[in-house]
């Protein structure tokens, strides 16, 4: 197995004063993006279940025993900490743009197979869930994820390039009932921004059997 390079980013130089409380805010929120995780996988459980007649689709684990990293006790760190945590081995890096009143935090993953295609977008509505959680009284929070892979370039080769990417739908906080999960369209919480052809057929087969 090769080594994955550990990603290190520089300290972010302290904040203006007057942005003190809005990022006081931002890591106390994410503290509790943290403790729905424990939520969220019992939701995780719960979603993999199959069906009964489906032994077809046995559920995909993406998470694992994973090795302590330490993750620097920043807004981004804190992020990539619950990130890392979710998606595992999976995740490669993460990264957040913060102002006043808003958010925009972006995760890349890599490594994922076709069949993983269902277990990733349950795991996109845990953060959709936590986001709509933490806009109540925080900032608007923009969530995107990209799922990056071999994929052909039409010449005989596969190099890694992004196969997928989503970002969570705006305006939707306080509308979704969370509390039926099961009925919850992942399309109607994600917006597929771009996928390549070569996965395309994969990655609605995982939106439909997710209806």
């Amino acid at each position: 197995m090769k080594e994955r390079k550990t990603l290190t980013r520089a300290q972010p130089p302290p904040l203006p004063k007057k942005n003190l409380t809005l990022r006081s805010r931002y890591l106390a929120g994410f503290g509790l993006l943290a403790l729905l995780l424990a939520a969220g996988i019992v939701w995780i459980l719960r979603r993999e279940r199959l069906p009964p007649g489906d032994p077809s689709s046995p559920p995909v684990q993406l998470t694992e025993n994973l090795p302590h990293r330490e993750f620097p006790d920043t807004l981004e760190g804190t992020f990539a900490k619950v990130s890392y945590e979710l998606y595992g081995s999976y995740y490669q890096e993460s990264s957040v743009e913060s102002s006043p009143g808003e958010m925009r935090a972006t995760i890349v993953l890599s490594g994922l197979t076709e069949a993983d295609f269902r277990d990733a977008q349950t795991r996109a509505l845990v953060l959709a869930q936590a986001c709509d959680e933490l806009e109540k009284d925080g900032p608007k929070i923009f969530l995107a994820i990209r799922i990056d892979g071999p994929a052909s370039d039409g010449l005989g080769n596969y190099p890694v390039q992004p196969w997928v990417s989503i970002s969570r739908v705006q305006g939707l906080t306080g509308k979704i009932n969370w509390e039926n999960a099961d009925e919850i369209k992942f399309s109607k919480v994600f917006k597929l921004d771009d996928i390549h052809n070569d996965y395309l057929v994969s990655w609605s087969m995982a939106s439909l059997r997710r209806k």
